[in-house]
């Protein structure tokens, strides 16, 4: 190539993806076997693989080393997608929705929340009510094993979060509510087509209202504990988090944390001890050998968060099973 000569450009080339005009035909699979459907387009097209839905294009990123780039080398370009704004009815900004400097600056002030002293007395409180929660089950009852671990974790997380601040009616009113949420974003149409909110649809209506009970619940008991009532619960760690400047948090910033925490600590972790105990009933000499380290390890007392480093059968057991259930 001489001096004169125009420099090639090289075209960006075209990640290869299925074929189907608008998606439909990937729609379809993908409402019929989610997983299937991303396991088929990575063993075919590769790394990183096009995929339309609905009119829109997807990327499917399956190589460790792209996926670290794309989360974490790259992460300033990458911004949430655009189903993030239905999380916002319910969560707000918090560190599940929020982005940029902002998610940068409450996560900071949150990170203060997860000191290990901290985590020592969450998992006091998480033994502590379970033992309590446990007091109603019965040897050859049946039960409702989501339900009930879903009930466990409400509570765990409401002692965690407020301590003794809740009454049983606030802790069936958060309970009612969150089932409520939870339900919204699991099934509903209004949240898959991002309808908004001001459409007066059931589901839209319950989901606001459910909403407004529980900011009136968590903004009094924000309000309760400014005017003076500290107490030593995740919620009086955020009330005294500052940055390096003095700053706080707002009560709609203590708020939308809280609302995420309730929603990322309690019915994911339902699901992963639901289906963990499911796996072990099926998987008896698992069973077996998770009852000897237990019995080996805690005997008769209470577990503590000292006790996790001595478990580490237990802890193989839950990352297998939510390796085969993904919890979110």
């Amino acid at each position: 190539m001489n001096a004169s000569t125009p420099p090639v450009t090289a075209s960006p080339r075209r990640a290869p993806g299925p074929p189907g005009r608008w998606g439909l035909r990937n729609l379809a699979s993908f409402a019929r076997d989610q997983l299937g459907l991303l396991r088929h387009v990575a063993d075919e097209y590769g790394d990183v693989a096009r995929l339309e839905l609905l009119g829109k294009t997807y990327f499917l990123v399956s190589h460790p080393d792209d996926v670290e780039a794309v989360l974490v080398k790259h992460a300033r370009v990458m911004l949430r997608d655009g189903h993030s704004v239905i999380l916002e009815r319910a969560l707000g900004k918090g560190l599940l929705t929020s982005e940029g400097d902002l998610w940068k600056y409450q996560r900071k002030l949150m990170a203060q929340a997860f000191v290990p002293r901290r985590i020592q007395s969450y998992g006091a409180a998480m033994a502590s009510v379970t033992a309590a929660g446990l007091g109603s089950w019965r040897d050859g009852a049946a039960i409702n094993l989501h339900q009930e671990m879903s009930r466990l974790t409400m509570e765990v997380v409401a002692d965690v979060l407020f301590g003794s601040g809740l009454t049983p009616a606030d802790i069936e009113l958060v309970r009612d509510s969150m089932e409520t949420v939870n339900e919204f974003f699991a099934n509903s149409p209004e949240a898959i087509t991002l309808l908004p909110a001001w459409v007066p649809t059931p589901r839209n209506r319950r989901v606001t209202a459910a909403v407004a009970r529980l900011d009136e619940l968590i903004f009094r008991i924000i309000a309760r504990r400014r005017a003076g009532e500290a107490r030593e619960d995740l919620l009086g760690t955020l009330l005294a988090a500052q940055d390096d400047d003095g700053a706080r948090m707002s009560d709609r910033q203590l708020r939308d944390e809280a609302m995420t925490l309730f929603l990322a600590g309690h019915e994911t972790t339902a699901l992963a001890l639901a289906h963990t105990l499911y796996l072990l009933s099926t998987h008896p000499e698992v069973e077996r050998r998770l009852h000897a380290e237990l019995a080996a390890v805690v005997g008769d007392r209470l577990p503590t968060a000292d006790d996790v480093r001595a478990l580490p059968y237990a802890e193989r057991v839950l990352k297998e099973s939510m390796r085969l259930y993904p919890p979110a």
